[in-house]
Parts: C-alpha cells; sequence; structure tokens
C-alpha cells in the first residue's frame, strides 16, 4: 500500500503505488499555493518511494491553470524523475478531453514521455495501458485512486 498526500485546501493530492505516482483533483479550483504544494508532496512522496515509473491523474472537474501547467512542466523532470519511455495517463471527462488533451501533451510530455487521455470513468484501462511498461499492482492503484479521490475535494 502506498501513501497518500492532500493539500491543505484539501483540492488536491497525491499517491503511490509502487512506482507510480497518483495525482487527482477534486471539484473547486486550484490554487496556485495548493499547485505549489502538492509539487512539494510530490517530491516527499518521491524521496520515500525512490523511482517512478508512471503517472496516473485523474482530474474529472477541475484542471490546473496554464500557468500552473506551465510550472508543472518545470518541476516535471526533477521532480518526478520519469525515464525517458515511461507513460503518463490523464483521466478528464469527456467534454472536456479533446480541448485539454492538447494542452496536457505539452504539460505532462517532454517528448520523451508517452500520455494518453481517457475518460473518467476508464482507470481500468489506464492503468492495464501503464501496466505494458511499468511494475506495479493495478488493484493497489486502484484501491489508492479511489481513496485519494474520496479525501480531496
Amino acid at each position: 500500500m502506498g501513501e497518500i498526500a492532500i493539500v491543505k485546501d484539501g483540492g488536491v493530492g497525491a499517491a503511490t503505488s509502487g512506482p507510480l505516482i497518483l495525482i487527482a483533483t477534486g471539484t473547486r479550483d486550484i490554487s496556485d499555493a495548493a499547485w505549489q504544494q502538492l509539487w512539494e508532496d510530490i517530491a516527499k512522496l518521491r524521496k520515500k518511494q525512490g523511482v517512478l515509473a508512471a503517472v496516473l491523474v485523474h482530474a474529472p472537474k477541475k484542471h490546473p491553470t496554464l500557468a500552473q501547467q506551465e510550472l508543472a512542466q518545470k518541476q516535471h523532470a526533477k521532480t518526478l524523475g520519469l525515464p525517458a519511455g515511461a507513460r503518463s495517463a490523464v483521466l478528464f471527462a469527456k467534454a472536456k478531453r479533446a480541448s485539454t488533451a492538447t494542452k496536457a501533451a505539452t504539460f505532462w510530455s517532454s517528448g520523451e514521455i508517452e500520455l494518453r487521455c481517457f475518460p473518467p470513468d476508464a482507470a481500468d484501462a489506464a492503468l492495464a495501458w501503464l501496466k505494458e511498461k511499468a511494475a506495479f499492482d493495478p488493484a493497489d492503484a486502484k484501491t489508492m485512486l479511489a481513496k485519494l479521490a474520496a479525501a480531496i475535494n
């Protein structure tokens, strides 16, 4: 079982499941302070976990702003330390998926990370796709994602 970190305002958080990092957003806008705190929490989780091999983002209602995405892109390489060829899956609401996919590809990908968007109810498909290149327990990941989603608002 991994660990969970929820930012102080409760609107966004992260968790680990083996070498998989899970990031989830809640139902309200993400403040810049909360976004910065998230990346500090992710750095702490990574330090405890060690090597991370994949990312799953669950953002069914709220997404980071463009400025927050740019901050994450700058933090991405050093905080997550994903190897070339790693994968990142994003669970977005269907209506937002197409418009957000292009932003997310820029946000998550440095050209060396594969990114794929999935509808919010396709966690199993996203985890299966991530599992093709990362060794983690999908059942544990699903449990941690459910706990993370329940803990944020």
